[in-house]
């Protein structure tokens, strides 16, 4: 029994690793196209989730997202970008 219950363990974890090994971390800035400025508190999404964060006062973000997500950004006044 306890080695039927130390193999089931194992094999979580290596599950469990292969799911982490699925995401990266992407960083980036946002700019306006037409000024070339950073764009502060620009919303940046994982298009479908629940997963997202803004842009700071240099319009930088970083954002964990999975090998087929797809970032949606977003901001008052400009067009949604979908990349």
């Amino acid at each position: 029994m306890r080695k039927k219950f130390f193999l089931l363990i194992i094999v979580c974890l290596v599950m469990g690793a292969g799911v982490m090994a699925q995401t990266s971390t992407v960083s980036g800035t946002v700019f306006a196209e037409d000024n070339n400025e950073p764009i502060i508190g620009a919303s940046v999404l994982v298009k479908g989730t629940h997963n997202g964060t803004v842009t700071d006062v240099d319009g930088k973000y970083t954002l964990t997202v999975p090998a087929d997500g797809t970032l949606v950004f977003s901001f008052i006044g400009l067009k949604t970008t979908e990349q």
